[in-house]
C-alpha cells in the first residue's frame, strides 16, 4: 500500500485542481491511500473530503519570496507528511513543488511533480521549481514535456500522463438547460467553458460570432465560467461591452460558474476552445470529446494530441476570429458534418480517472522502487 500526499497550492477549483481530484477519485484504494494537503482553503477541499480522503489545510498561505514564511510553510508540510506516514508527495503545480519538494525530502518521502503549465525559461518560478529535486516529473502533454526538457538542467526523468475525464454516461440534452443558455431547438448552441481570463480568448469567440452571424443566423453562444484566483475580475464587463458593440449581445449568454457541466455539454451542439496561448493540455477539449460534441479548438499546444483535424474535431489558427468564424459557420450550417464529428469524438482516446490513476500508480511504484 502506497501512501501518497497530493500537495495543492490553493483551494480554488481550476483545471489543475479538477484533474488532480479526478486522479484521487480514480485510485484503487487497495493500492493507494491518498491524502490531500492544501496551502489555502476553498471549495476544492470539500470536493476532496467528499471522496472520503483526509484533507489538511495550512494555517496560512506562505510567500516564496519571504524566507521566514517559506520555512514555516515547509515545516508544516514536513510535519503533515510525517504525521500521515507518507511515502510519496505529488506536487500539483510548480509553485507547490518549489515550496514542498524540499519538505518532502526532509520527511523522507519521494517527490513527484506534475507540471500542469507551460514551462517558461524566463520565469524565475519555473527555474526555482526545475532546480528543486524531483524523483519524477509528470507532464500533461508531450508539448509540455518538451518545454520542460528545456529547463530540466538536473535531468530528472519526465513522463507524460494525459489528464482524465469521466465518461459522460447517458446524460441527455436538456431543453431547460438550453433555454438557460439562450437556445431552443431551432438554434445551434456553441459552449465555451473555462475561467474568464484574457488569454483564454473569450473575446475571440465573441468577435467570431459577430463575423458568423449573417451566414449562421441560428448560431448561439454560451460562455460558462468566471474569474478565478482574484485575476482579471473586470474581464466580464469587457466581454459584455464587446458583445453589445458587435451587435450580438442577444445571441450570447454569460452564465458564470456551473456545477452541472455534464448537462451543459450534453445540451450543446458545439464545444469551443479559443485560447490565445498554447494550452498545456486543454481539459475542456477532452470533455467535449467524451460527450460526443463537435469540438472546434486552437491548433496549438497539447490540443493536437487530442484531436484529429476534421475527423474528431476541427482545428483552427489561434487568435484568429475569422478562422474561428469560418469553422463555426461550417459546423453550424452542416448538421451531417456536425453529427460525424460528434460520433468520431466518442471514439477519441481520452483517459478516464481510473486509467489515468492506474498509470500514476505504476509510475509511483517505479519511483518508490528506484534508488535515490
Amino acid at each position: 500500500m502506497m501512501r501518497v500526499a497530493y500537495l495543492f497550492p490553493r483551494g480554488d477549483v481550476g483545471g489543475a485542481e479538477i484533474a488532480t481530484i479526478r486522479f484521487i477519485e480514480g485510485h484503487d484504494r487497495s493500492k493507494v491511500t491518498p491524502v490531500a494537503l492544501f496551502m489555502e482553503s476553498g471549495p476544492a477541499v470539500d470536493r476532496v473530503r467528499a471522496l472520503e480522503v483526509v484533507a489538511d489545510v495550512a494555517p496560512f498561505l506562505p510567500r516564496l519570496s519571504r524566507l521566514r514564511e517559506l520555512r514555516q510553510g515547509r515545516a508544516w508540510i514536513t510535519e503533515r507528511l510525517r504525521h500521515h506516514s507518507i511515502d510519496l508527495q505529488h506536487s500539483v503545480m510548480a509553485w507547490t513543488h518549489a515550496l514542498g519538494g524540499a519538505a518532502a525530502r526532509k520527511a523522507g518521502a519521494r517527490v513527484v511533480w506534475f507540471q500542469q503549465n507551460r514551462p517558461n525559461a524566463l520565469d524565475p518560478l519555473d527555474w526555482y521549481a526545475a532546480l528543486s529535486h524531483a524523483d519524477l516529473i509528470l507532464a500533461n502533454s508531450h508539448f509540455v514535456a518538451k518545454l520542460q526538457g528545456r529547463v530540466n538542467l538536473r535531468r530528472f526523468p519526465i513522463e507524460v500522463v494525459h489528464l482524465p475525464v469521466p465518461r459522460a454516461g447517458n446524460v441527455q440534452p436538456s431543453p431547460a438547460i438550453r433555454a438557460e443558455l439562450g437556445a431552443d431547438d431551432s438554434h445551434v448552441l456553441a459552449v465555451l467553458a473555462g475561467r474568464l481570463q484574457r488569454w483564454k480568448g473569450q473575446d475571440i469567440a465573441v468577435r467570431a460570432l459577430a463575423l458568423a452571424a449573417e451566414r449562421a443566423p441560428n448560431l448561439r453562444l454560451a460562455i460558462v465560467g468566471g474569474a478565478l484566483f482574484g485575476l482579471e475580475t473586470d474581464y466580464l464587463k469587457e466581454l459584455e461591452q464587446l458583445a453589445r458593440r458587435a451587435g450580438v449581445a442577444d445571441r450570447i449568454r454569460f452564465v458564470g460558474f456551473r456545477e452541472d457541466m455534464n448537462g451543459i455539454y450534453a445540451s450543446a451542439d458545439i464545444v469551443l476552445h479559443t485560447s490565445r496561448k498554447p494550452e498545456p493540455f486543454g481539459l475542456v477539449v477532452a470533455e467535449g470529446l467524451v460527450h460526443g460534441r463537435a469540438v472546434i479548438a486552437c491548433n496549438a499546444g497539447g490540443i493536437p494530441e487530442q484531436i484529429e483535424h476534421e475527423r474528431t474535431g476541427v482545428l483552427v489558427k489561434p487568435e484568429d476570429p475569422a478562422a474561428l468564424a469560418g469553422a463555426l459557420v461550417r459546423v453550424a450550417t452542416d448538421p451531417e458534418f456536425r453529427r460525424r464529428l460528434g460520433t468520431a469524438a466518442l471514439g477519441a482516446r481520452v483517459s478516464t480517472p481510473r486509467s489515468a490513476a492506474a498509470r500514476l500508480e505504476s509510475l509511483y511504484r517505479r519511483t518508490l522502487a528506484s534508488k535515490t
